[in-house]
This record gives C-alpha cells, sequence and structure tokens, in this order.
C-alpha cells in the first residue's frame, strides 16, 4: 500500500503541479570550493537560509557582539564563536540541521518572492541580507558568494543585531500557499521588482511541511532575538486544525501482548501487502534473516531501546556474552549485551545489559532466540 506522502505526489503530479517551488529563483546561492585528493578542486552552488548563515557568523540572542566580544579579550571572543558555532551546527540535532536549513531557506525565498516589498518580514529579511552579502554584492555583482568558512577574511563574523522575531502572518501566507489545494491560485504582490505578477498555484502540500517549518523557524527566532511570535495561540490553533485533517487518527500505542503476536507471522509473510494489486516482495529472503530479525525485535523490546541502538548502531556477534552455566534443558538463563555505540555516544562509554529468560511464553523468549 503506497505511503500517504507518494499518494499525495502521485495526486498533485497528476494535476499539473509542478515538483520544484516556483520561488526557488529567489534563493540565495553561495559558492562551496572542495579539494579532492588529486590536488583539484571541485566548485558547487548551495542554497542557503539567511538566518541561518547569521547563526553561523556569530549572530546570537544574549552574547556579544564581534566587536563586544573582541573588547573585552581573547578569551571572551573564543567563547562567544565556540557557543555560537554549536548553536549554528545544530547542537544535539545537527543531522537534522540540513533539513530545516533547506526548509527555511525555501520560505525565506517565498517571502522575496510573493510578498510586497513593505512587507514587514521581506524587509527585514532584506536588512540581514544587506548586513552579510551587501559589501560583497556591491564588489561582485550578479556573483554567488564564498560560503562561510570559520576564520576566513571572506566571510568574517558579523556585528548584527536581529530585534525582531520572524513574522506571524508572513509566515501564515506560505502556509496558506504550501497548503492550498492546486485548483487555488496566487500571484505575488510585488508590482515592480524580478517577480511583479508572477502566477502559481497552490502546493497541497501536507502536514509535516508545516510542523517542520514551525520548528525550525522558532527555534531561530529564540536563538537570535529570544523571542517567537509563532507561539501565538491562533498559529498553534492553526497547525493543530491541519494535524486533524492530515492525521484524524492518532496512532494506536505498540503493545507487546498482540504487537509481537502479529509480527511474528507477517515477518514470515513472502509479501509485505495484503492488497494484490500492490504486493512487494519481503526484503527478508532467507529464514537466516527473518529469524535474525525476530531476535533483534525481542531484544529491543527487552532493552526499551531506540530502533537506531539495532539499525545504525548494530551490535557485533562479538558483543553478545552467554554464561558458562545452562539449566537441565541446555538453554542460560540469560545473556550480556555489551552496548558500545548509541545515539549521541560515539564509542566513549559502553554500557552492558543482563537480558533474562521469558519463562511464562517461550515463544517470545529473546534468550532462547538469541541461542540460535
Amino acid at each position: 500500500m503506497p505511503t500517504k506522502k507518494k499518494a499525495k505526489d502521485d495526486e498533485k503530479r497528476a494535476m499539473g503541479i509542478p515538483r520544484a517551488v516556483p520561488w526557488r529563483v529567489a534563493q540565495r546561492y553561495v559558492r562551496k570550493v572542495t579539494m579532492l585528493k588529486n590536488g583539484k578542486s571541485r566548485v558547487s552552488r548551495h542554497p542557503i537560509s539567511l538566518q541561518f548563515e547569521l547563526q553561523r557568523r556569530g549572530v546570537l540572542y544574549g552574547a556579544p557582539t564581534a566587536d563586544e566580544a573582541a573588547s573585552r579579550g581573547q578569551i571572551v571572543a573564543a567563547g562567544r564563536l565556540a557557543v555560537a558555532g554549536a548553536v549554528a551546527a545544530g547542537g544535539k540535532a545537527a543531522r537534522s540541521q540540513g533539513m530545516y536549513e533547506e526548509a527555511i531557506a525555501k520560505m525565506e525565498a517565498f517571502v522575496k518572492y510573493a510578498l510586497p516589498k513593505k512587507d514587514p518580514e521581506r524587509l527585514r529579511l532584506e536588512s540581514i541580507e544587506r548586513a552579510i552579502f551587501g559589501a560583497w554584492d556591491r564588489d561582485h555583482p550578479g556573483q554567488d558568494a564564498t560560503a562561510y568558512v570559520k576564520g576566513s577574511e571572506e566571510s568574517p563574523q558579523l556585528n548584527y543585531v536581529v530585534d525582531k522575531p520572524f513574522n506571524k502572518d508572513s509566515l501564515l501566507g506560505w502556509a496558506h500557499c504550501m497548503l492550498a489545494p492546486g485548483t487555488a491560485k496566487f500571484q505575488s504582490g510585488d508590482t515592480t521588482g524580478p517577480y511583479a505578477e508572477k502566477t502559481w498555484v497552490g502546493r497541497q502540500c501536507l502536514y509535516p511541511s508545516l510542523e517542520r517549518v514551525l520548528f525550525a523557524q522558532r527555534k531561530l527566532d529564540y536563538n537570535l532575538t529570544g523571542e517567537s511570535a509563532l507561539n501565538d495561540q491562533n498559529v498553534r490553533d492553526f497547525a493543530a486544525s491541519i494535524h486533524t485533517e492530515y492525521n484524524p487518527e492518532q496512532a494506536v500505542a505498540f503493545d507487546i501482548e498482540t504487537g509481537l503476536r502479529k509480527l511474528r507471522p507477517a515477518i514470515k509473510e513472502d509479501t509485505l501487502e495484503d492488497d494484490p494489486n500492490n504486493e512487494r516482495p519481503n526484503p527478508f529472503r532467507t529464514g537466516l534473516q527473518r529469524d535474525l530479525v525476530w531476535t533483534l525485535m525481542l531484544t529491543s523490546c527487552a532493552t526499551v531501546a531506540r530502533a537506531s541502538l539495532f539499525t545504525e548502531f548494530a551490535p557485533l556477534i562479538s558483543q553478545i556474552e552467554f554464561p558458562e552455566t545452562t539449566d537441565a534443558g541446555g538453554h542460560h538463563e540469560y545473556y550480556i549485551l555489551t552496548l558500545t555505540h548509541w545515539k549521541h555516544n560515539d564509542g566513549k562509554k559502553k554500557q552492558r545489559l543482563q537480558i533474562h529468560r521469558k519463562r511464562l511464553n517461550p515463544e517470545f523468549c529473546p534468550v532462547l532466540a538469541m541461542e540460535l
């Protein structure tokens, strides 16, 4: 059965809604130079978010500006750069930072493409863009600036203060265009610029598109200004209504008692779908693969682990220890699983988990499954 997103994509394609957003032409790009192993260099273009670029260049709410930090000495200046760098990298959510920047960059491009010149958010973003790239655009018109490199003279830290968070009404205008059906038609509010009177149709997107931007922009607002207008109750009510339309029925919580009884026969099926017109072969082709998946499933339930612990950070056979003694049936009472890597731990810490027999229902015993 196709996913909700794939079904929506197929529907949009049939309606003639273009895959790429029309306002991508208004995105800001930078030029990145990568040195290759053969000594040559590769130049590539990358779209960026102006607000994310501010963070990369050291603008942070509550922190001293570059000049203030420098005037207070080398230690304060270095501390400021360290904190700004950690925030710009995404902190604990560094792996998701690229996805969030891509979403925010497209919304910023929408503001420049679709909203009038006097729109408060457009004026705010244009001020940020001048602060970052004004000198470059003056000296190199029509050329992409060099991507930010820490400590580079071509991309210095900025003495800039953001005094207002993202405008709530501008974001809701973007959200309306993104969520509107493909039959809805829109026209740019700009009357004289390069995007004057441009037209487009509703993007017919799903709730996750809105949720991703709201989360990322709220975080940006707090990082840059210490407040966010997107916590307004009207915005929350609007988001909640879209979420209800997208997913009117909440997912049923996983229940081990019923869930495992359904999963075991499902793992052994040759196809993954009940619909004969949309059958997909089971990727676990052999009995050994299916036994492995079942064992990992039981172990994950016994350890109450994140999914990534047995996928991205899957332990090795060498990390499993059985005691020397067995019972009368030749089975062990427990085994020890030594974990060396998991989310936010790159191997500096270790955990030893002792997983015991399940005697009430041996069919679902992780120890017996592991012995196989």
